[in-house]
């Protein structure tokens, strides 16, 4: 500072100082409500913004694009709200929000109309109209053993299927059904009216007035259609012994013919299945050309496995179910049967299992074993042989001889008489998870030819074979029917009322209580 007076006189003083101002860099705080990170909002939501400082200014984008808070967002997606508050003094504060709106439809489908409930053999058929709706996801099931429940879930049925059939029942028991439809989002529609259905088991008696023509509704009651044949004699059982395990490697039936020509019923037969091969086991003694030309003029592929006897033909059907097998794809059997060849109720006993599990039946002599069979054994991957009848039938060094040659564990099942040894058979193949109780089939124990195309049809249905003595159902076979009897659904009586007698079919039928 510089003073001077009126003579030109001047002075001088300075100060030095410094003035500092405080600075503001305390960002507004931000709050922003209504939505939340990382929530999908099933309905409309409007994220609202504020700041405690009344200077601050808000700004917002959504999806990149400028949004006022408390504008409501309804339209369905994925969202990111970026939210920033900022004070004059430049200070801010951003707030970045992820979310997602997926809006939920509550309106049910229509429920499903006109269900109804049918009993078939071994099952109950539901049915019901389609339901007209654009989101229909699919259709539940419900069932109940009483008109008034409770009804439990037993099915989910896709949205295009207005049909299911029910296999998880017993015979003789009432069963109650209620449907309900299904949408995209989950909502159930009320329940349809309620059918109900009630499976009363079959007594089927399945003959002719011969054993080839008795063979002939066998197959036609079995068997719907077949690629494939099996052709074996009408006059010995011998060959056809071992050819069931073959029958359910070609899921074919087993038909029977003359030795010089070929029945008219054998051959409408085979037009009805539509077959287009046959195999025939036997040599031509048992079954001659004239039937093998027969079959090619029915334009059918025939082939033949028939060795000097009756055990060097069960090899030979052996090997040829291995190599179906192969040409299938699937893996060979490890399991073998084995009976007496000259005694026939124990080898048929096992025919529905060796159908089952397509395996070989290999046949002994009543002293001793072919061969053949040893070899075949003992160069094979089997690792069980099921012995069927007991030791007078199939002696035990028999048994151990194929065992050794094989290296084979044993499981015998063999009763006091050919009736027990069936009921025995029966009962562990059915433990054993091969055939189920399902299906009965009951054939005479005294003669081979109905029971000999009767195992081959009880392994296509899945079921066990029994046989009883001509006019009165065997002790044994009555004791398995009445253990079992919730769980059979059809009795299957093979031969005319010579080979089961009228009285067989009654007894059964008072066992079942019709």
């Amino acid at each position: 500072v510089t003073a001077t007076d009126p003579a030109g006189n001047s002075a001088q003083d300075s100060v030095t100082f410094t003035i500092a101002y405080d600075t503001d860099t305390t960002p507004p705080d931000l709050t922003v409500l209504g939505v939340e990170n990382g929530v999908t909002y099933s309905t409309p939501v409007t994220p609202t913004a504020s700041s405690t400082d009344p200077s601050a200014e808000i700004t917002a984008t959504l999806n990149g694009a400028p949004y006022t808070p408390g504008t409501q967002i309804s339209a369905e997606g994925d969202y990111t709200l970026v939210v920033t508050a900022t004070d004059p003094a430049g200070n801010s504060t951003t707030v970045t929000i992820e979310f997602s709106i997926s809006l939920s439809d509550t309106t049910p489908p229509p429920a499903p109309l006109n269900l109804t409930a049918v009993a078939d053999t071994d099952a109950i058929i539901v049915t019901w109209n389609s339901v007209s709706a654009p989101d229909l996801a699919n259709y539940m099931l419900y069932r109940a053993t009483s008109s008034d429940g409770p009804f439990t879930l037993i099915a989910n049925v896709p949205a295009g299927a207005t049909t299911y059939t029910d296999p998880d029942v017993d015979v003789q028991t009432r069963y109650y059904y209620q449907v309900t439809a299904v949408d995209t989002s989950s909502n159930e529609s009320a329940r349809s009216n309620t059918a109900s259905a009630l499976i009363d088991p079959r007594v089927v008696r399945l003959w002719g007035p011969n054993r080839i023509d008795t063979a002939v509704d066998i197959s036609s009651n079995t068997f719907s259609s077949a690629d494939t044949v099996i052709i074996a004699t009408s006059r010995h059982f011998a060959d056809a012994l071992a050819a069931s395990g073959l029958a359910g490697s070609y899921e074919a039936p087993l038909l029977l013919t003359e030795q010089g020509r070929l029945p008219a019923a054998t051959a409408n037969e085979i037009r009805r299945l539509g077959a287009r091969q046959a195999i025939i086991v036997g040599g031509p003694a048992a079954v001659g050309e004239q039937v093998a030309a027969a079959l090619r003029s029915q334009g059918l592929t025939v082939s033949r496995h028939g060795g000097p006897t009756r055990y060097e033909t069960a090899v030979l059907i052996a090997e040829e179910i291995e190599v179906n097998e192969q040409r299938h794809g699937r893996p060979f059997t490890k399991q073998i049967f084995v009976a007496r060849g000259t005694f026939f109720p124990d080898a048929l006993a096992v025919s529905p299992l060796a159908y089952s599990l397509r395996a070989p039946i290999m046949l002994t002599k009543p002293t001793s074993v072919s061969g053949s069979v040893v070899e075949y054994v003992s160069t094979g991957d089997f690792d069980s042989q099921f012995v069927a009848g007991g030791p007078d039938a199939v002696p035990y060094d028999l048994e151990t001889q194929l065992a050794s040659a094989g290296t084979m564990t044993t499981i015998r099942m063999g009763g006091k008489d050919r009736y027990e040894t069936g009921a025995l058979v029966a009962e562990y193949g059915v433990n054993q998870g091969w055939t189920e109780w399902k299906s009965i089939g009951i054939a005479t124990g005294a003669d081979f030819p109905d029971a000999l195309t009767g195992g081959v049809a009880m392994g296509e249905r899945g079921g066990v074979l029994m046989v009883t003595r001509p006019t009165s159902l065997s002790p044994v076979v009555e004791q398995r029917i009445v253990a079992h009897k919730a769980s059979i659904f059809e009795y299957r009586l093979f031969g005319g009322t010579v080979a089961l007698s009228e009285n067989v079919a009654n007894q059964i039928k008072d066992l079942i209580g019709q």
